[in-house]
């Protein structure tokens, strides 16, 4: 019995040196320098985004279930709007907006 108590020193010693590298690596890791965002769709079955701007403006092209394809426009402020019947199928966006 002796010789088991021994070893849990070690063991604990360990774990608190992992718990310790990891919560360093936690605080002292670079900042992210993007998020994922999750678009929703216009109620069809595609959603692709085609471009984007500094304001984090993103415009793109969805399919409807009637496979009539849309041109839309997301932001933070407002969510997602139909900006009505896309005619070339890409869509492109400046920093005016």
């Amino acid at each position: 019995m002796a010789c088991s108590i021994r070893r849990y020193p070690k063991v604990i010693i360990a774990f608190v040196a992992a718990m310790a590298a990891v919560l360093a690596w936690l605080l002292y890791r670079p900042p992210a320098l993007y998020w994922v965002t999750v678009l929703p769709s216009l109620g069809g079955w595609r959603t692709q985004a085609c471009s984007l701007n500094d304001s984090g403006q993103v415009v793109g092209v969805a399919r409807r279930v009637n496979a009539e394809d849309r041109c839309w426009l997301w932001d933070r402020e407002n969510g997602i709007q139909d900006l009505g019947p896309a005619t070339q199928g890409w869509v492109m966006i400046n920093n005016a907006g």
